[in-house]
């Protein structure tokens, strides 16, 4: 593909096609079927639109599902760590029940070690 952006490809292709229609007069007279090849660069150009308008709107809704599940992620952290400190804190903080509690709350913010490979 040439490094045109995309907007530059498309009015190149909007010149050409109005190109050919003003000249589709003398495009007749030369042989050259010029309002086939309006017709199907015109279709072509509308159906690339509405694919990159498409496009377009699933990177906005990406974008905005990004921010959601980093939001809900972060909510999610700090409901899940202060339950566990409560729980951890009515056991007492030195007894096994909080120890457990407190290595579950190191593994929501640090993975699990993975056992070597042999």
């Amino acid at each position: 593909m040439a490094a045109s952006t995309f907007a530059d490809r498309m009015a190149v292709s909007e010149e050409l096609v109005n190109w050919i229609w003003k000249h589709r007069a003398t495009l007749t007279q030369l042989g050259v079927n010029a309002e086939f090849f309006h017709g199907n660069l015109k279709v072509s150009s509308e159906n690339l639109k509405t694919a990159n308008t498409a496009q377009e709107m699933a990177k906005a809704s990406l974008k905005n599902h990004t921010i959601a599940v980093t939001a809900a992620d972060r909510q999610n952290y700090a409901i899940y760590t202060s339950t566990i400190d409560v729980i951890a804190g009515a056991y007492g903080k030195y007894s096994p029940e909080a120890k457990t509690l407190r290595r579950m709350r190191s593994k929501l913010h640090r993975p699990d070690r993975a056992p070597p490979t042999p």
